[in-house]
C-alpha cells in the first residue's frame, strides 16, 4: 500500500473516531444520538476498528514479499 493511500486511511480512521469521541460521550444521552445517527453504539465502533485493524495487519502479512538476501540473488549457485 503506498504511502498517500495509508495517510488517507489513517486520516479517515481519525475523523470517525474524532466524530465519535469528540462530538458524543460514551454515556448518557449523547451516546444515544450517536446510536441513533450511526445505527451502532460507540462500543461497537471501537470493536469494528480494532477488528478492522487486525485484519488489515493479517492481510499486510499474508501479502508481504519475502526477503531474500542480495547474496542469494546476485550470486545463485548451480
Amino acid at each position: 500500500m503506498s504511502t498517500r493511500t495509508r495517510l488517507l486511511n489513517l486520516i479517515a480512521l481519525l475523523g470517525i473516531l474524532g466524530f465519535m469521541f469528540g462530538s458524543t460521550s460514551c454515556t448518557g444521552p449523547a451516546a444515544e444520538k450517536y446510536t441513533a445517527t450511526t445505527g451502532i453504539t460507540p462500543g461497537q465502533t471501537a470493536l469494528l476498528a480494532g477488528k478492522w485493524w487486525l485484519d488489515y495487519e493479517q492481510a499486510k502479512a499474508v501479502h508481504a514479499v519475502p526477503l531474500t538476501s542480495s547474496k542469494q540473488v546476485t550470486n545463485p549457485q548451480p
